[in-house]
């Protein structure tokens, strides 16, 4: 398959994570060498409707283009996700909704598979890379597994408690509401709607879940509170994002600068003129250049 100008041997393997079958894919660039290739794990998105992810739009080869540190990327498909390869599509088991601590998990299964499975891999030089959804779990990935030496995060949700408030109400004003007029995923208004389905559904379905399970589920979902254990992060937030307030951004980096020994390793971009999709050239180029320097600092596997 021909990406940004470069081709790639595309490999999907299925593996089983908590006893169910999940798939994933591993583009490997033309040419790349045993065990000396870069790995970015590359994680997507979710919307209301859980729609399936093409292979094809991976944005890791637009990042690099033909520049010759161009890395293996790996993208795990989350549990209940769908990925698509041209005309063949693979569906991992499980529950869309355990979209974040639970992709978080399938992330870091995929990764062992990928450091286990695929020779060209260096294990050493690993990078978390997502929007959205998936620039949340970069960091969730980034602060659970030492193997993962940076973190490019776009957008993604910070912490769910205090920064998703939208239109000027709350989030917690918003889910109120929907839960009195029963939304489903994808009505209503601001993040409401899907917050209900990734957090309370099982609850309110069960009616055995306790406010402490929910708060512990929410916790997990948020890295804003375990950046102690952050690796070097560059961040990337649009001023005018209507959907992942820049106040995302801004409790991260509140958070960062109290701690010297991450301070140090993180950057962050506020696009003045963007939105939820963050400006080409410019984040593109920055992501790369800051993926590549971390890659020349690291040549061999082990804690970091």
């Amino acid at each position: 398959m021909q990406l940004g100008g470069r081709k790639y041997q595309i490999r999907v393997f299925s593996h089983t994570v908590q006893n169910r079958k999940h798939y994933g894919a591993v583009l490997v660039p033309e040419g790349a060498n045993r065990g000396n290739s870069p790995v970015v794990l590359e994680l997507h998105g979710v919307n209301a409707r859980y729609s399936p992810f093409d292979i094809a739009k991976v944005k890791t080869p637009r990042l690099f283009g033909d520049n010759r540190s161009n890395p293996i990327i790996a993208v795990p498909s989350f549990r209940g996700n769908t990925l698509v390869l041209e005309d063949k599509t693979f569906v991992s088991e499980g529950s869309p909704a355990d979209a974040w601590d639970g992709a978080a998990d399938d992330a870091i299964a995929f990764l062992n598979l990928v450091t286990s499975k695929v020779t060209e891999a260096d294990a050493g030089r690993i990078s978390a890379f997502g929007k959205s959804r998936g620039g949340t779990v970069a960091l969730l990935v980034g602060v659970r597994d030492k193997r993962i030496r940076s973190v490019v995060n776009w957008a993604g949700p910070s912490g769910w408690f205090s920064n998703m408030g939208t239109f000027g109400w709350s989030l917690k004003e918003q889910v109120r509401w929907g839960l009195w007029e029963k939304w489903k995923p994808g009505r209503g208004w601001g993040s409401a709607s899907q917050f209900i389905d990734w957090f309370l559904t099982d609850s309110i379905r069960s009616q055995k879940g306790s406010l402490k399970i929910v708060r512990h589920k929410i916790l997990a979902s948020s890295p804003l509170y375990f950046l102690d254990s952050l690796p070097a992060a560059q961040f990337h937030y649009g001023l005018n994002d209507g959907g992942v307030p820049v106040a995302n951004a801004k409790a991260l980096k509140k958070v960062l600068k109290a701690r010297e020994n991450t301070a140090s390793k993180t950057s962050f971009h506020i696009h003045k003129n963007a939105g939820h999709d963050q400006p080409y050239p410019k984040a593109y180029r920055l992501s790369r250049d800051f993926m590549i320097e971390q890659f020349s600092q690291h040549r061999s596997s082990g804690d970091r």
